[in-house]
């Protein structure tokens, strides 16, 4: 199974297809056994004008050091059906991340409300290279043909340079 996802690594927007093999792409991107995301048939842009592709190749290995974000452009639930009719009760937090290039503004699902310094900490601790908002509006997605929100962006825990978390859930 292929995702459609668009990658902001440094620079440049990498659009393509990540194999995730049935798994989310939280699982994907925290896996430690590879530090890798390998796409194929992957569309490279850069700013400003993201709407012409700089070059098309028919795969593209990114580090997952070098990734700020990952952001689906799906419009169907990223989660296999096994692990969607397992899921945890969890409370949707409005939720705003500055990060370098760009800025996301969406929902994190948490059991109980967080202070942001103890949410990115437990974070840190579980060892977590990325976490998950949903509904996310990040500028730039429409333009890499993507829709106004996308389904799920993953953000790299260390590259975070703002951070706000709503009091109550929405």
């Amino acid at each position: 199974m292929a995702t459609r996802v668009a990658i902001f690594a440094g620079t440049h927007w990498i659009v393509g297809l990540l194999h995730t093999d049935n798994r989310r792409l939280n699982e994907v991107a925290n896996d430690r056994s590879s530090e890798f995301f390998s796409l194929t048939d992957a569309h490279v842009h850069a700013e400003p004008d993201l709407t012409q592709a700089l070059t098309m190749l028919p795969r593209i290995v990114v580090p997952k050091s070098a990734v700020t974000l990952i952001a689906s452009l799906e419009d169907r639930h990223e989660a296999p059906d096994k692990r969607r009719t397992y899921l945890q009760r969890k409370l949707a937090f409005p939720v705003f991340v500055t990060v370098p290039g760009t800025e996301v503004l969406g929902h994190m699902h948490l059991s109980a409300r967080l202070d942001p310094i103890a949410l990115l900490s437990r974070l840190a601790a579980e060892g977590s290279l990325f976490f998950a908002v949903s509904d996310a509006d990040v500028i730039q997605l429409p333009r890499l043909g993507g829709g106004q929100l996308a389904p799920v962006v993953l953000i790299a825990r260390a590259l975070v340079t703002g951070c706000y978390l709503a009091d109550a859930p929405s």
